[in-house]
Parts: structure tokens; sequence; C-alpha cells
């Protein structure tokens, strides 16, 4: 455990030095604020009728949409 801390702590020394910010580990799950109930409820129904969650679907357009940006 250490040595993984110590790691850490070098490259956190070395982003500074090299002035970056260093990279944000992320989990993997979000919560999704829908600015209306209206589209909320759409997409719902979008994912049931295509028999998804309504996690998946939203995980399916936003690596559409990333796709798009390539």
């Amino acid at each position: 455990m250490k040595d993984f801390h110590g790691s850490v702590d070098d490259y956190l020394v070395q982003c500074e030095y090299e002035g970056t910010t260093p990279e944000v580990a992320y989990k993997g799950s979000l919560n999704v604020w829908f600015r209306d109930r209206e589209t909320h409820r759409r997409a719902a129904i979008y994912a049931i009728e295509h028999n998804q969650s309504l996690n998946s679907f939203i995980e399916e357009a936003v690596r559409e949409k990333l796709a798009m940006a390539k």
C-alpha cells in the first residue's frame, strides 16, 4: 500500500511540475436531472419500448453523441 501512495504522490508532484491537471478517477455512476418532466417521461417510454432500462438508453445516447463528436 505504501508503494501505491508513493506513486500517487509522485504523480501529483509531476503534474504540478508540468503545470498539468491530474486525471480524475470516475466511478461510472452519476445522477441525471432532466430540465422538464416531459423529456424524462419520453425517455422512459422510449427505453421501455426498446426493451432497455432508462440507464442503458441514456448510456447509449451519450455514446452515440460522443461518436458523432469525433
